[in-house]
């Protein structure tokens, strides 16, 4: 019996399979969760972190690891962060300028927030600015949390 072509032939099968699991390796290592503007009233998109908001459910599949969700016509929407801990998330707007983003939270209510913007005059709002338009939005003694301060 000849043995060196039984072992080259589990090498060559072993191979392809090594292969492709590192591809699949790959793939998973660089998940993201794409958020898309579109028709977007405004050139920013608020997150808000609410345990209640959307969740990974929420958003398709776009690829075996990767996931999106489209945003039409609203500048601010809520999202259970926690439960986004895996992906990294990547926000595309309908224009050619770029995205810039600010952190940050806000105690009197409790949560955190993301801001995208997509400016079109390369002027960028101010934390004050972030602040006001994330007050229009909440309704007067609105909690997100149980101890969100009054």
């Amino acid at each position: 019996m000849n043995f060196s072509k039984i072992k080259l032939f589990w090498i060559s099968a072993i191979e392809p399979g090594l292969l492709v699991l590192l591809f699949v390796s790959h793939l998973y290592l660089d998940r993201t969760v794409g958020i898309n503007l579109q028709q977007s009233n405004h050139p920013y998109l608020i997150i808000i972190d609410k345990p209640t908001g959307i969740k990974p459910i929420d958003f398709s599949r776009t690829g075996l690891f990767d996931k999106e969700y489209h945003v039409i016509n609203k500048d601010i929407i809520y999202m259970d962060m926690a439960s986004m801990s895996g992906f990294p998330i990547s926000v595309t707007h309908n224009s050619s300028n770029s995205l810039t983003i600010k952190f940050g939270s806000k105690l009197k209510y409790a949560f955190d927030w993301a801001f995208y913007e997509c400016p079109a005059d390369g002027s960028g709002h101010s934390n004050t600015a972030i602040d006001s338009l994330i007050s229009l939005h909440l309704k007067p003694g609105e909690k997100l949390y149980d101890n969100a301060i009054n």
